[in-house]
């Protein structure tokens, strides 16, 4: 690992969050960070290296201030002693980015939703109708049990605005489509799951969707293309850890 990366503190929406992380979560978000980046990255990790163990150098801090630094613009950076912007102010300039109308004083995780529920729908709508019931299934949401008057589009904006289970699905099919798309990872639920044929028939539609965005943002420089995926990944990390209380035994 390089020298410490200077972090602005306190970043209430991100530090406290990264650090209860497992480390191959930050290990996907560092790889998310290298990969989609052509500038100077102060995290590595090869190839070869085993996330997950305890002895790995991977830091919250390191990861965090990572993020924040590529939110910020280089030259302001600079005169912010290598500095980057606190978290939020990485969100919500994804969120203006792919066009999510957000009131000021929004919350991160308010935001976060907003970008991944506009990610999801966008990706939802080419669908045919039946492999739009497959991702529906997905995520415990049955559309012929819906109330009269409720269509599927109202159930999953209920569903992400109610923070539970079916949200988290949802959050992680966008996630997975997302990592999928940077990494060229592989899901890893079995095959034969109803969430990996949602993830299987999502890939390509979120793939589309994130070449089409991100090649817009190459304009206004490599940076840009760094804080889509990597908010993605955070919004599926808070909405993990949220979970974590109401499912323990």
């Amino acid at each position: 690992m390089n020298a410490r990366i200077p972090l602005i503190t306190p970043d209430t929406g991100l530090l406290p969050l990264l650090s209860t992380a497992d480390k191959a979560d930050l290990a996907i978000l560092v790889q998310l960070l290298n990969r989609s980046s052509d500038i100077d990255l102060n995290l590595y990790i090869t190839d070869g290296q085993d996330v997950a163990r305890e002895e790995s150098p991977l830091s919250a801090h390191d990861v965090a201030a990572e993020i924040q630094r590529s939110g910020g613009n280089s030259f302001a950076n600079a005169l912010r002693g290598g500095k980057g912007v606190k978290y939020i102010e990485v969100a919500r300039d994804v969120a203006n980015r792919v066009g999510v109308p957000l009131p000021v004083h929004s919350p991160v995780d308010r935001i976060e939703q907003a970008i991944v529920r506009k990610l999801f729908l966008q990706a939802y709508e080419p669908l045919s109708l039946g492999d739009r019931q497959s991702v529906l299934v997905s995520a415990g949401i049955d559309a012929d049990r819906l109330p009269p008057g409720v269509t599927p589009m109202v159930a999953i904006q209920a569903a992400f605005s109610m923070g539970n289970f079916a949200s988290y699905q949802l959050t992680l099919i966008v996630t997975q489509a997302v990592t999928r798309h940077v990494l060229g990872t592989h899901v890893s639920a079995s095959a034969r799951t109803p969430l990996a044929r949602a993830l299987a028939l999502f890939s390509d539609s979120i793939g589309r969707i994130l070449t089409c965005i991100l090649t817009a943002w190459d304009i206004a420089g490599p940076a840009w293309r760094v804080t889509l995926p990597c908010v993605v990944y955070v919004a599926h990390l808070r909405q993990k850890t949220d979970l974590k209380p109401r499912y323990r035994r």
